[in-house]
């Protein structure tokens, strides 16, 4: 069996053949100018090139391998690469021909559906009369839209097609509740928000491409939970589900009906249209990262040290004493309005380090909170800057001692990132 993988794209500037072939070999897939047995071929669509070589790259290796099908004489065999819903002829699906001749009228099953063909046309829109092994046919009459990568066999009566899909129905359900209830442990993790959605597309295999895509999107704190899922345009069944289910609705390469689109609006759902994989997950992360707790940033403003400790006692006789640190500022600008961390060097081995402002926001202080008050020959002030000496009380903190470093800051509340688990 050979492997052969085109590299799409490059035309594009970023485009590295050797990082692809660096990532196709950690899962395992070495190309052949590497010594393995996989053909790894470019090719850009928008230039046209690499279109051949991966023409000759496909009929070589079918040659060497001896790959024949059988065109007449026997069932048909195939396989589905797509299926979508279509205005005018509903369920369709394109079928990759294995063995036999598929034509109009032909009873076909699929997975979970079956089709007596009605109609049939090739990659240009145009009518066939049948379609031999090796080529993709477009094929209409299906009951549902059959799954991407199903199995296409050929029955002699519907009363057989019925009763092979009846059983594969049976089946598929007990997996499909299987997968519901594995998803349903895996997004009640305790304290686990969920990102509601609706997702409707254009065919069975972006329904797939982008579901797959949403299932990852998870972490300890966040996930996504798709309530439904279908192929077609956005409805108002779907705006009511979602607005019930304060859900968000993604339409992936299909429309919404301008009625649909103002009931949308007037029960306040969230609609997102896109037609790349990509930009949808990374606005499905955006939104995920909004339901994530703000991070907590801190800006070093300046440093102050404690040169001297003075007892201060209130006016009337009985009042306890407090102390103040008589204060050298030596870095930055020191307000009574920021946040204070009291560091004490003789705890650390490099006391030189508490002169730089990362190194003064780190977590080992000895305490936090806010300035009491400042003063400045007496006066009492609200900032000063270095060089300047000033006395500082703190609130609820009276151990001062000489050499201590004072760290004032300013706290940001800043929106992080959605990561996914790893």
């Amino acid at each position: 069996e050979m492997c052969i993988r085109d590299s799409t794209k490059t035309d594009r500037p970023e485009s590295n053949a050797d990082n692809v072939k660096k990532e196709l070999m950690r899962h395992g897939v070495i190309s052949d100018e590497l010594g393995g047995d996989a053909i790894l071929v470019e090719v850009s669509a928008i230039q046209k090139t690499g279109l051949e070589e991966l023409v000759e790259a496909i009929s070589l290796q079918a040659e060497l391998l001896e790959l024949t099908a059988q065109p007449t004489g026997c069932k048909v065999e195939g396989s589905i690469v797509d299926s979508w819903l279509n205005n005018k002829t509903g369920n369709s699906s394109s079928v990759l021909v294995r063995s036999g001749t598929l034509t109009p009228g032909d009873l076909i099953v699929a997975g979970s559906s079956w089709a007596r063909v009605r109609t049939m046309q090739n990659d240009l829109g145009h009518p066939v009369s049948h379609c031999t092994p090796g080529y993709v046919v477009e094929t209409s009459g299906w009951k549902t839209a059959p799954a991407v990568g199903e199995m296409v066999l050929t029955v002699e009566s519907e009363a057989q097609a019925k009763q092979v899909v009846q059983g594969r129905t049976e089946r598929s359900e007990a997996l499909r509740q299987h997968a519901m209830a594995v998803t349903s442990r895996r997004l009640e993790k305790p304290g686990l928000q969920t990102l509601k959605v609706v997702l409707k597309a254009a065919s069975v295999g972006q329904l797939q491409a982008v579901n797959t895509e949403l299932a990852s999107l998870v972490n300890d704190e966040v996930g996504v939970h798709v309530i439904q899922s279908a192929v077609g345009n956005v409805t108002k069944f779907d705006v009511d589900l979602a607005a019930a289910a304060d859900a968000m609705i993604l339409s992936f390469g299909v429309n919404m009906p301008g009625s649909v689109s103002k009931q949308a609006g007037l029960q306040a759902v969230d609609v997102y249209s896109q037609k790349v994989v990509y930009h949808m997950v990374e606005h499905v992360k955006q939104q995920l990262a909004k339901m994530l707790p703000l991070a907590v940033e801190y800006d070093h403003q300046g440093t102050a040290e404690v040169l001297q400790v003075f007892p201060i006692r209130g006016k009337r006789r009985n009042s306890p004493q407090h102390n103040a640190a008589g204060c050298k500022i030596v870095s930055g600008t020191c307000s009574a309005k920021h946040h204070v961390r009291i560091y004490r060097p003789s705890d650390h081995e490099d006391a030189s380090l508490w002169d730089e402002g990362e190194a003064a926001m780190a977590d080992d202080h000895r305490h936090e909170g806010a300035v009491l008050e400042m003063r400045h020959f007496k006066e009492p002030i609200e900032k000063l800057g270095s060089g300047h000496e000033c006395g500082i009380q703190l609130r609820d903190f009276q151990d001062f001692r000489v050499g201590d470093k004072m760290c004032f800051y300013k706290e940001r509340h800043v929106q992080r990132p959605f990561t996914m688990d790893k």
